[in-house]
């Protein structure tokens, strides 16, 4: 299985992350979310 280098978030990244995880996410970041999911899903 070849691996995917995924790069590190950002200071400013992970606070949006945190901030998405604690309030739940939009619609907009559920998509965003479902399509990342279908793209790196092996990989988390």
């Amino acid at each position: 299985m070849a691996m995917r280098t995924i790069e590190p978030l950002g200071e400013e990244a992970w606070e949006e992350l945190m901030r998405i995880i604690e309030r739940g996410p939009t619609e907009e970041q559920k998509k965003m979310l479902e399509k990342a999911d279908r793209i790196y899903g092996d990989c988390w």
